[in-house]
């Protein structure tokens, strides 16, 4: 189900002005900013999505380079700047991840998907796009996707999808940002005599240094760790590689 489509199935009884947004983010009447991101793209309004991220607002201030169409001058006469409509290419990015943080701006609401019907495949989006919020200056989102992830690794924590949940948030996260990461290395160490022994979790974890670093840390620190001190100190060196 695409952003959209998921949106329009959960909102059909929510408050008439996010609906109202959120149509116009698929309405080119008004708009003034075009985002392109691989073969999709939206026209949108720059009233909603500069209010709303700091990223955009530099975008559109001139902080960032954009193209402007049709050109200050044109064949005929000088276009005034207000008639001139800045275009933005993001490359590089998944254009559904685009697509899900543009109707975040247009709606402020996430997830898109009715929590009841989100399944083991959102961790993955979730952890995307914790850190696409992150890219593009969103803390509200962050803090949203956070509550959305959650539940689901209390539901999914035996899904083989968790491991590249886990990759995906510790490759999109910096050390210091301890919002996902607290709560993976949680569900790891927490279930550490299931988890641990687990073939993929092992791989993910020394394919990922951060999550490597975050459950040595808590090997030897936690007095509460399985086994003994020699056994302890082995399980660490097998995970180091």
């Amino acid at each position: 189900m695409k952003p959209t489509e998921a949106y329009t199935a959960q909102t059909q009884d929510t408050e008439p002005s996010h609906d109202g947004l959120h149509k116009l983010l698929n309405n080119s009447d008004y708009s003034d900013f075009t985002v392109k991101c691989g073969a999709k793209t939206w026209r949108i309004h720059r009233a909603i999505v500069c209010s709303r991220s700091k990223y955009f607002k530099k975008v559109c201030d001139g902080d960032f380079k954009v193209r402007l169409s049709p050109p200050v001058v044109s064949a005929s006469k000088i276009v005034p700047k207000e008639a001139r409509e800045a275009i933005l290419t993001l490359e590089d990015e998944d254009p559904d991840l685009i697509e899900e943080m543009l109707v975040y701006l247009y709606t402020m609401q996430y997830p898109q998907t009715p929590s009841g019907l989100r399944k083991a495949k959102d961790m993955v989006l979730d952890a995307k796009m914790y850190g696409i919020a992150d890219k593009y200056d969103l803390p509200d989102m962050k803090q949203k996707v956070l509550k959305a992830f959650e539940p689901l690794l209390a539901l999914y924590p035996s899904d083989p999808l968790f491991t590249e949940a886990a990759t995906y948030v510790y490759r999109m996260t910096i050390d210091t940002d301890r919002g996902l990461r607290d709560l993976v290395k949680g569900l790891v160490w927490g279930n550490r005599t299931t988890m641990i022994t687990r073939k993929d979790v092992q791989e993910c974890i020394m394919h990922n240094e951060g999550f490597k670093d975050d459950v040595m840390h808590a090997l030897f620190a936690d007095p509460g760790a399985v086994g003994t001190k020699k056994e302890k100190k082995e399980r660490g060196k097998r995970l180091s590689g």
